[in-house]
């Protein structure tokens, strides 16, 4: 056998092409333990709670019986994370200094002015994505194998400017085309061992499921763009609708908008992205093995359910009890003292209920979606994944740095 290879025959029964092994309880307590951690070193443990968070999840994946294997460290996050803000710094500051200067500048010159600065930023932003996929697979391992990431960070990022130009351009139908390139890109560069994946796809076919989501969304701004106007027209008191008549037809409409339009166009978007992700992984191929996946709507839905669910009931009981503060503090002799030390605990309450958000996230959330993801996922002739070699390329030095700042990818 060649130096750097190893042979991976499955023997025997086959097991589960995928399955989460993970269990609530040991979850519970480690994001309640990150949590606290990073409460009482305001936000510094977050890197070290990521990665502990991810090393649970990844090592509760199991491919064919054997776990994944997360190897990053938190100094590396750290260190990226301390880079990246080295150099947005110094480019707030430049950009707010620029701003500044030139708010007395002709319109034309203002508005080149924020283009440039929002093109910055989107280069930032797809900058941070690649580097982002790059990192999280070099540190990932499947039975002593590393998965990897090749191409060009910056050829990337043109491709991406290219095509959601055109999407602008096109209102929105080139949209299942840029997912296509850039998935086809992306896709195409990753690597398990030294062998590359494959992706062969086409906008055509998510363009008959992008159209409906796009239509919902775009009826769901219509109209909110309609219920402002309404109300608007209602509180100037002009227009067709009578200042008088609170029953008018911005009540009605604002129903509509709030329990009709807006569940149905956000239902419309997480049916095209289960189609989509159904779609990417059937034509992903790894040599002679392909993908399969069978998640459905009602789990993502269901998922979304229970966790707003949750947070619904601990908003209740934050909010309980920050009443019952303010009641409180209203009996004490100084009404300045009463009123600081309510606004502090009101901002207590936020902080908290921020920091009960990742717990329920991860708790619920992620755990279902992770769960039902592994559940349903196939994979078609296994043998080829014996093929696969070991990579000698280390991978970036660094954690994700830009993908930290714009919490682009937040897990």
């Amino acid at each position: 056998m060649a130096d750097g290879e190893m042979t991976m025959a499955i023997e025997g029964p086959v097991p589960a092409a995928a399955e989460f092994t993970g269990r609530r309880g040991p979850l519970a307590k480690l994001l309640l333990k990150n949590t606290l951690l990073k409460i009482l070193t305001l936000g510094i443990y977050r890197f070290w709670a990521k990665t502990s968070e991810r090393r649970y999840f990844w090592s509760n994946v199991r491919v064919f019986g054997d776990p994944l294997e997360y190897t990053g460290l938190p100094s590396e996050l750290f260190i990226g994370f301390l880079i990246v803000v080295a150099i947005l710094v110094p480019f707030g500051i430049v950009s707010q200094g620029v701003a500044t200067a030139t708010q007395a500048a002709a319109a034309p010159i203002q508005i080149g002015i924020n283009l440039a600065y929002y093109a910055v930023v989107f280069f930032l932003i797809q900058i941070a994505f690649y580097r982002m996929w790059r990192y999280r697979l070099t540190r990932t391992t499947w039975r002593g194998i590393r998965f990897g990431l090749d191409g060009s960070t910056w050829d990337y990022t043109v491709l991406a400017a290219k095509w959601t130009l055109l999407v602008v351009l096109t209102l929105g139908l080139a949209y299942p085309w840029m997912r296509i390139a850039m998935a086809e890109y992306r896709l195409g560069h990753s690597r398990f061992g030294a062998t590359r994946f494959s992706f062969a796809g086409s906008g055509r076919d998510l363009l008959a499921v992008w159209i409906p989501a796009n239509l919902g969304i775009f009826i769901f701004l219509a109209g909110s763009l309609w219920l402002s106007i309404q109300l608007a027209q209602t509180v100037m008191g002009g227009g067709a609708v009578d200042q008088g008549a609170p029953d008018g037809p911005s009540a009605p409409l604002a129903m509509i908008n709030t329990v009709v339009v807006f569940p149905l166009a956000g239902l419309l978007f997480i049916w095209y992205r289960v189609r989509e992700l159904r779609y990417m992984i059937g034509r992903v191929r790894f040599g002679k093995a392909g993908f399969k996946s069978g998640l459905s709507m009602s789990a993502v839905v269901v998922a979304g359910i229970m966790t707003f669910f949750v947070m619904f009931l601990v908003g209740v009981v934050i909010f309980i009890g920050a009443t019952g503060l303010f009641k409180a503090l209203d009996t004490g002799p100084s009404f300045g003292a009463s009123v600081m030390l309510g606004v502090l605990g009101w901002i207590f309450m936020v902080f908290l209920f921020i920091a009960a958000w990742s717990v329920v996230v991860g708790l619920i959330f992620r755990y279902e979606l992770t769960k039902a993801f592994c559940r349903t996922l196939e994979i078609d002739n296994p043998e080829a994944l014996a093929e696969a070699v070991r990579s000698v390329d280390r991978g970036p030095a660094r954690g994700e740095g830009l993908a930290d700042v714009f919490d682009v990818g937040a897990f």
